[in-house]
């Protein structure tokens, strides 16, 4: 099931998971017609998504919808996760269902708990912090390398002084 829940804080990163999503899956002459983009502010924006998803791509490539900021993740009555149950699974094999939202997942809802089973799902934390922990710090750290010209000369005074004051 070509299903995804994208959510976090890091916008900027989730937008590029989203482009490479859209590269893998779109073939670029038929994007007009397999690519359609639904505001998530839509009363009815997770129901036109799913049916907008069991349409069947047109010419090459797969059709790839996205709702974007979807409430579906903090807030699902009943009748929408009847409708979820009953559609996820009969979506085309070459149709790709893409839900993103900047909000926490709500892990206590039915429908959260129904696509953590049936849906790939993946957080895009602010790698703000991320960045200054120890063990990445290390793993960035580049040697001590200086090919600053006054510091070879300076290292070449040095050793000429040592060498004078041996010999």
């Amino acid at each position: 099931m070509p299903v995804y829940f994208y959510w976090g804080e890091d916008q900027f990163t989730l937008h590029q998971a989203v482009k490479q999503l859209q590269k893998r899956c779109l073939d670029p002459q038929w994007e007009a017609f397999n690519f359609e983009k639904i505001p998530g502010e839509q009363a009815d924006a997770t129901q036109r998504g799913l049916e907008q998803a069991l349409t069947p791509p047109f010419g090459h490539g797969d059709r790839l919808v996205w709702v974007v900021d979807s409430t579906l993740g903090q807030s699902c009555d009943d009748a929408l996760l009847a409708r979820l149950q009953r559609s996820l699974p009969a979506i085309p094999a070459d149709c790709h269902l893409l839900f993103t939202s900047s909000k926490k997942l709500d892990r206590r809802l039915k429908s959260t708990k129904y696509l953590e089973g049936n849906a790939t799902i993946r957080e895009f934390a602010s790698s703000l912090l991320g960045m200054w922990t120890p063990s990445s710090i290390k793993s960035r750290r580049s040697p001590r390398i200086c090919n600053c010209p006054w510091r070879r000369k300076r290292k070449v005074f040095w050793q000429k002084r040592w060498v004078m004051t041996l010999g």
